[in-house]
């Protein structure tokens, strides 16, 4: 996995001889950030360009300390591995789905996606993703002649945990997929953990809140 990671930007104190020198003067804030529920103010941010919604991308974040000239030890740098994120970019949630509605993709979904990669489970490791939902909302799939295939709530608290390709090919422990909020994963079996035959598919998405319901839909191409 370490090996894997490629370093994409580095930070450091001026004037003391050691690293890049550059400095953070780039990525400083003109007022701290806070987050909800989090009481710590934040005063750097670097963007990272040019990548896709619903791929998965590992981050990491590391920092090297000064070492000791008096015990001649030399700076060290903490792991790479250890708070490593697996997160999947997407759409935050919609505040408003007349203006922001929800929609799918990849739309039409055909059999194979690069992006599904190969597993045992081949099957049941595919997915397609709704995005532009609720922050709490509920969403319901049908056939065309309005037939039930299945439903899923989501929540702040989505993991990805719900279908079996965040279990095969993201993080062993659900806490370290980090999701935009807006976005939920769905496996495109029926309840009853039924492949579905390719087609038409309408869904319905309904904010929790305010009981607002938005209808759409997407195809399945094999």
């Amino acid at each position: 996995m370490a090996e894997d990671l490629k370093n994409i930007a580095a930070f450091d104190s001026v004037g003391n001889n050691l690293f890049f020198e550059t400095g953070f003067k780039s990525i400083r804030l003109k007022e701290p950030v806070y987050f909800e529920g989090d009481t710590i103010p934040y005063y750097y941010l670097y963007k990272i360009e040019n990548i896709q919604n619903g791929w998965q991308y590992a981050i990491s974040v590391t920092a090297f300390d000064r070492g000791n000239e008096q015990t001649n030890l030399e700076p060290l740098e903490s792991s790479l591995l250890a708070n490593t994120k697996r997160v999947f970019v997407g759409t935050p949630p919609s505040n408003d789905m007349d203006v922001n509605s929800p929609f799918v993709y990849p739309n039409p979904y055909y059999y194979g996606s690069s992006w599904e990669g190969r597993s045992n489970f081949q099957e049941e490791s595919r997915k397609i993703i709704f995005a532009n939902l609720p922050k709490r909302c509920q969403v319901r799939i049908f056939t065309v002649a309005g037939d039930f295939i299945d439903e899923f709530t989501h929540d702040p608290s989505y993991s990805g945990d719900d279908i079996r390709w965040y279990k095969t090919f993201g993080s062993e422990n659900p806490e370290e997929n980090v999701f935009s909020g807006g976005e939920h994963g769905w496996d495109l079996l029926s309840l009853s953990s039924q492949i579905i035959s390719r087609g038409l598919y309408m869904y319905s998405v309904k904010d929790l809140e305010t009981g607002e319901v938005f209808l759409g839909k997407f195809v399945i191409i094999k």
